[in-house]
């Protein structure tokens, strides 16, 4: 046999999948004896792998295949080879060569297999190299095959770009959809608030302690719907990981007291125990306070839902370094261990089911999880069937953010410069207008209003505004198409804010190449509104 060490090729056997089983030749010193026991196509460079696929495919398929040109990737370096290959029995031969006529002396090393795969291959390769020593056109039944694999990829190709304009098309769709359905969920809670807000605010004198608590109570649950409403809908913000997080300083034992209250009821009715328990001093967490309660009701919703009659739910807070750590323990059925590992993603659902016939979306737990590594937290869970299940997850405590970040709410020197500035507030709801249009003057804002378009272009030709508020549905136009039109009026130095329910991508860009700052969700908070004005370096605009 010729001695192979002395060739400038490489010969290779891999069992049926392309695994390396053995090294026959190496005189190319590429080592290739280690990755023994890996996949041929490991050897590649990262863009050939996919072309060393389709070769082991067509051997695979019971072709002897030749001329196909692939780079190697060894020690950093590149190396372009020449490779054919054919399968006997369970074992596939592979041979690469810098060129085809070297490639002749490395099957002369194979010739005493006396395999008629062998013959043809020689064969094939022989006549490459006789028609064109530097440049060999492949053998006709070789170019059948690639034509029929590019057309195959064409095809494929052609496929793909359908579905991806038909899934472009659907998800256009669904953001319309939602940001519709966003809206017309958001402003009756937005109403509610603003009431709340009204009443507790310039009308709390008239109102008894338990009357300003009930007040309270709805505005909390006000306010966690909207929450939850503003993450359950916008989907695409959820799976992409963007959450707008509203962070400040909370008592976390606060917190979750409030929501062991808010189930202690659908807990009663299973005759269930809920009990906090809190490691001291209680931790102080810097987090958005609705959306964390989303989290932990969301937790303690499921521990209630999937426990039985009689069972006891154990929320623990405690803390860990610089990470306040809160733990939901139930001892209820338990969770295949087979199905933990799903449990987070969207709309998973484990075979496990509700003690009281309750229903799941399959997306709150996904939901918690984007909440929480939002935050710079973690989530886990451990179960065991038949004990129990323990829900873990960790937010930053507010000693660890406090050099990084201002916890104090806008002074009362911030709020006194906004006397003076000249607001416009265009807003075809009346209620909305009238709560907006009290805040901002109690802020010391001199504040108009308009319920359309025509009525705020009239506003500005009389009076230079500061800042103008846009609800982006209008009766007679878009807050994008209003936007341009007042600017013509306004001049450059107003800044323009989009209010909204809730809108897509797409109209949220349309704001902001409109010349709109932000766009901002209804309802906007008072201690919100004070910072984003405060924020405003424009000087009152003079008469």
């Amino acid at each position: 046999m010729t001695d192979t060490r002395q060739s400038h090729g490489l010969i290779l056997t891999c069992d049926a999948t392309g695994v390396i089983e053995a090294v026959i030749a190496d005189g190319l010193h590429l080592g290739a004896a280690r990755h023994v026991g890996e996949s041929f196509v490991y050897l590649m460079d990262a863009a050939c792998i996919g072309k060393a696929l389709r070769m082991l495919a067509d051997v695979q398929a019971g072709h002897t295949v030749a001329g196909w040109e692939l780079n190697l990737r060894v020690d950093n370096h590149v190396h372009a080879l020449q490779f054919a290959a054919f399968q006997r029995g369970q074992s596939i031969f592979i041979v690469g060569a810098v060129q085809d006529t070297e490639m002749l002396r490395l099957y002369e090393d194979l010739a005493r297999m006396n395999n008629e795969q062998i013959t043809a291959m020689r064969r094939a390769v022989k006549e490459r190299a006789m028609a064109a020593p530097t440049f060999a056109a492949p053998p006709a039944d070789l170019y059948d095959d690639l034509m029929r694999i590019n057309n195959e990829l064409v095809t494929l190709q052609r496929e793909l770009n359908q579905k991806n304009r038909e899934l472009e098309r659907l998800n256009a769709q669904k953001n319309q959809v939602l940001g519709m359905v966003a809206h017309d969920l958001r402003n009756p809670l937005a109403v509610i608030l603003e009431y709340c807000e009204y009443l507790l605010g310039a009308s709390a004198a008239n109102l008894d302690g338990d009357q300003q608590e009930y007040l309270r109570e709805i505005q909390n649950s006000s306010r966690f719907m909207l929450a939850m409403v503003s993450d359950l809908l916008d989907l695409s913000a959820i799976e992409s990981g963007r959450l707008n997080l509203d962070r400040r300083q909370v008592d976390l034992a606060k917190l979750t007291q409030h929501v062991l209250d808010l189930l202690r009821p659908p807990a009663q009715r299973k005759n269930m125990t809920l009990r906090l328990e809190c490691a001291q001093p209680a931790p102080v967490v810097w987090v958005d306070e609705y959306k964390t309660q989303q989290v932990i009701i969301n937790l303690l919703s499921n521990a209630v839902k999937y426990s039985p009659a009689g069972a006891l739910i154990v929320v623990r807070l405690a803390r860990d370094g610089e990470m306040a750590v809160v733990e939901v323990e139930d001892n209820g059925q338990g969770i295949p261990p087979d199905e933990l590992e799903h449990i987070f993603k969207p709309y998973s659902r484990t075979s496990v089911r509700a003690t009281g016939g309750e229903s799941s979306t399959g997306l709150g737990l996904t939901i918690c999880r984007r909440i929480v590594e939002g935050h710079g937290g973690v989530i886990g869970v451990t179960s065991t069937v038949g004990a129990g299940t323990t829900f873990r997850f960790t937010l930053p405590l507010v000693e660890a953010v406090a050099p990084t970040f201002d916890l104090e709410p806008a002074t009362a020197t911030a709020t006194s410069n906004l006397s003076g500035l000249r607001v416009l507030v265009v807003e075809d709801s009346a209620i909305n207008r009238k709560v907006l249009v009290q805040t901002l003057e109690k802020l010391g804002c001199l504040v108009d209003a308009a319920a359309d378009g025509a009525e705020a272009i009239a506003a500005a030709k009389q009076f230079p505004y500061d800042l103008v508020f846009l609800d982006y549905h209008l009766p007679d136009a878009t807050a994008p198409a209003l936007a341009r039109s007042l600017r013509a009026v306004v001049g450059k130095t107003a800044r323009l804010f989009a209010l909204t329910g809730g809108i897509g991508a797409e109209e949220t860009e349309a704001c902001l190449a409109a010349g709109i700052e932000a766009v901002l969700l209804k309802p906007i908070r008072a201690a919100e509104l004070q910072r984003l004005l405060a924020s405003s370096a424009v000087e009152p605009a003079r008469e």
